[in-house]
């Protein structure tokens, strides 16, 4: 994102690239290695959100609408039922384009758990919290980026004709903007691994009262 006005090209290829590295179910390789393709398959689920997230902001800097008649590659592999992650060498399958990749990437993060919040996966925006993604558990900071990741490709959506799409996006990410506000801010819920960090951005609040403002200021 930091080479968009820059280098808006080579920040064009790097993220093409990466779409190469998506899977069928529209999650995405956490790294692999250039030369041979192998890296790794995860349950990490923030990975597929950049995924759309950066394209969406390189349509806003450059305008370059042209870049939705690129073509790109999924990868066809599972991930083995009960494990984490696992060291492949992917199988590539030529087909998809870049807008059939982030629909790909969000519509396969719409799960929600008991409070409203996105189901958790593993080492959500942290690679250290990789065995935290217990069934069920929900998240704080991936539910933001995905609101807003929703938010924003919800218009590209309606430009291109995909109504339903953009309609059930914008349905998603309100959904998602009240579990927010109900449940993350404070992390006054129990069972929700990753909530820990809306209760430490809690006291942050309130020990910084005067300098941190709440999106929601009647909390």
């Amino acid at each position: 994102m930091a080479l968009m006005v820059s280098r808006p090209e080579l920040a064009r290829n790097i993220f093409l690239r990466a779409a190469s590295r998506q899977f069928e179910e529209g999650d995405v390789q956490h790294w692999w290695l250039p030369t041979t393709g192998q890296g790794v398959k995860t349950r990490i689920s923030d990975n597929r959100i950049w995924l759309a997230f950066v394209v969406a902001h390189y349509l806003e800097v450059t305008g370059d609408v042209a870049v939705w008649t690129s073509k790109s590659r999924s990868c066809r592999v599972a991930l083995c039922p009960g494990r984490p992650r696992s060291l492949l060498r992917s199988a590539p399958d030529p087909r998809g384009r870049y807008f059939e990749h982030c629909v790909r990437a969000l519509d396969s993060s719409l799960a929600i758990g008991s409070h409203g919040l996105p189901l958790f996966g593993t080492g959500d925006w942290n690679d250290g919290m990789n065995r935290s993604g217990q069934p069920g558990a929900v998240k704080a900071f991936g539910s933001a980026g995905l609101y807003a990741t929703l938010l924003q490709f919800a218009p590209i959506a309606d430009g291109r004709g995909e109504s339903d799409t953009a309609a059930n996006w914008r349905k998603h990410g309100f959904a998602v903007q009240q579990a927010i506000e109900r449940e993350a801010w404070d992390g006054d819920c129990t069972g929700a691994v990753t909530l820990m960090m809306g209760r430490r951005w809690g006291r942050l609040r309130a020990t910084n009262a005067g300098s941190i403002r709440s999106p929601n200021p009647g909390r």
